[in-house]
């Protein structure tokens, strides 16, 4: 399942603050609105307009949304649905590995470069011995164009965007150019 990294990083025991709860789109389009701090669109298509509509709704009303684009991503989804109102756009539906190798067994890989670590989304690994992404190893992404309104929080070594951030009224969007399990990273 696309959620079971997450969720055994998120729901890391009673004491922890977070709660991740898996939703598949057709379960998402169900609900009137969403709840919590935090949406994680993980390996999923955009979905229908009015669904859209409320991920926007709960953005502007000061949600917090993460996009992972995995390898099962297309641009022109992703484009016509979030990038419809996102100033990130996916270039193309072609995954990317360093020399198209694109699976975990092959030496190809990016790593993350340009990190902003005064950015909130990397305050987490702000203190000593909190981890790095020195050696994490990506190794397939999609291409993604940042536009006006955009920021860029973390490339990978072959200067391409890893991961970019925008707000939108009250809430704030990250869109990251790989997967949110290990299909495409460690």
């Amino acid at each position: 399942s696309p959620s079971f990294f997450l969720g055994h990083a998120l729901n890391i025991g009673t004491l922890s603050p977070y709660r991740l709860t898996a939703l598949t789109p057709q379960k998402a389009e169900a609900l009137p609105s969403f709840s919590g701090g935090l949406l994680v669109w993980n390996n999923a298509g955009g979905g229908g307009a009015a669904l859209q509509k409320r991920i926007q709704d709960y953005v502007r009303g000061g949600g917090g949304l993460v996009i992972a684009l995995a390898d099962s991503a297309l641009a022109p989804d992703f484009n016509r649905t979030f990038g419809s109102w996102i100033p990130v756009k996916m270039e193309d539906s072609v995954v990317r590995a360093r020399s198209g190798a694109g699976s975990r067994s092959g030496p190809d890989y990016a790593l993350l470069t340009d990190i902003k670590l005064d950015h909130p989304i990397f305050r987490p690994f702000s203190e000593p011995h909190s981890g790095s992404f020195a050696s994490a190893k990506i190794f397939k992404h999609v291409r993604l164009a940042v536009g006006a309104g955009a920021e860029v929080l973390a490339r990978f070594d072959n200067g391409e965007v890893a991961l970019a951030a925008a707000t939108l009224d009250k809430g704030r969007i990250l869109v990251f150019a790989s997967s949110a399990d290990d299909s495409a990273n460690d």
